[in-house]
Order: C-alpha cells, then sequence, then structure tokens
C-alpha cells in the first residue's frame, strides 16, 4: 500500500506521493470527499471520473494498492 497526497497527471493517470499508477474499470475507489458527502466518513463507491475530479481540486490524502502500475484499490484516508 502506498499512502499520500493525489495528484492528477491525466485522466486515468495519478501519482500517489512520487509513485504514479493508472485507474482501472475494476478499481475500487471509496471515500466521502472523492464523491459524496465530505461531512460524512463512510466509504461510498466511487468512479474514476470522481477520483480524476478530486486529484484536480487537491489536498486529498488517500491510500493505494497498486499492482504492475494499476491501482487495485484507492481508499481516502
Amino acid at each position: 500500500m502506498f499512502p499520500g497526497k493525489l495528484t492528477f497527471l491525466a485522466p486515468g493517470k495519478l501519482l500517489v506521493g512520487e509513485r504514479a499508477f493508472w485507474v482501472a474499470e475494476d478499481t475500487e475507489i471509496t471515500g466521502g470527499d472523492i464523491c459524496g458527502d465530505p461531512e460524512t466518513s463512510e466509504a461510498e463507491k466511487c468512479t474514476a471520473d470522481d477520483l480524476d475530479a478530486a486529484a484536480e481540486a487537491g489536498n486529498l490524502t488517500v491510500e493505494v494498492t497498486i499492482k504492475k502500475g494499476v491501482a487495485g484499490r484507492v481508499t481516502q484516508k
């Protein structure tokens, strides 16, 4: 797992800390600040587009599981 600040590089390509990764169709993405209600800490299922938008907005800390350059799971911290 790689924890850190999420940074937008290109659609579907993001950076966590110093590690770049791709987002696949089956990547599990959860977090109230990524999509849904940021006032709740409940894990909501989000889309890759939601994740791109959250990364572009900045200041989001996540934990990412990466295998062969592709994220299996992205979870808001």
